[in-house]
């Protein structure tokens, strides 16, 4: 899928944002040397991911799983992308999740029951993958450059806490700069009282 120069500008400034507000006693560096588009920044602290969004930080979206590429395509003849049966295959996904969820199965055992749509493995998100440790969120205003707020959040706390009463849906992905995305993506959302506690900003800045 191709990323608009629009996009391309967010995702760099956001993480130069941040790391200009890393206290300089914290060892920081990009190791982001082949995909611009990847701006993981290593820390004394552990590695931290930047993400950019528009939403409220109190229970940010959490990226769960960055690529399932299902079994049944939803490319056309004319190589756009069948949303119909795209969308189809979202309700199903979501409503064997909730299944998943109502017969007490962990995060990581919804994971693994998930593979059974993909033709190929999944590949995980910031969540499932135990690389990071920490992700900062940069909120912007709408269709702007200003940014309104800023996050870190400790993912190893989140791994480690109660999984009652948490969200995990795959993304609809029905906005005008998704259309031509042909792969899903999950993610997943805690109580704002959970992120509360698993905030952890003062800690760097």
């Amino acid at each position: 899928m191709a990323i608009s120069p629009y996009t391309h500008k967010r995702v760099l400034h956001s993480e130069n944002y941040v790391r200009s507000l890393i206290n300089p006693s914290i060892n920081a560096f990009k190791n982001n040397v082949s995909n611009k588009l990847d701006p993981d920044i290593y820390t004394e602290l552990g590695i931290l991911d930047v993400q950019y969004t528009t939403y409220d930080l109190s229970s940010p979206f959490i990226d769960y799983i960055s690529v399932l590429k299902h079994k049944e395509h939803c490319v056309k003849p004319d190589k756009t992308r069948d949303h119909p049966k795209f969308w189809k295959q979202v309700k199903q996904l979501n409503s064997d999740i909730k299944v998943f969820q109502s017969l007490g199965y962990s995060i990581e055992e919804i994971y693994h029951c998930l593979k059974v749509y993909a033709s190929k493995e999944l590949t995980p998100g910031k969540f499932m993958n135990e690389k990071y440790d920490y992700v900062a969120y940069v909120k912007y205003v709408p269709r702007t450059f200003i940014v309104e707020s800023h996050k870190i959040i400790d993912l190893n706390y989140l791994r480690n806490v109660s999984t009652s009463n948490i969200t995990i849906a795959f993304n609809l992905k029905d906005k005008w700069n998704s259309l031509n995305d042909f792969h899903h993506s999950a993610y997943i959302k805690y109580p704002s009282h959970i992120i509360e506690k698993a905030t952890v900003t003062e800690k760097f800045m």
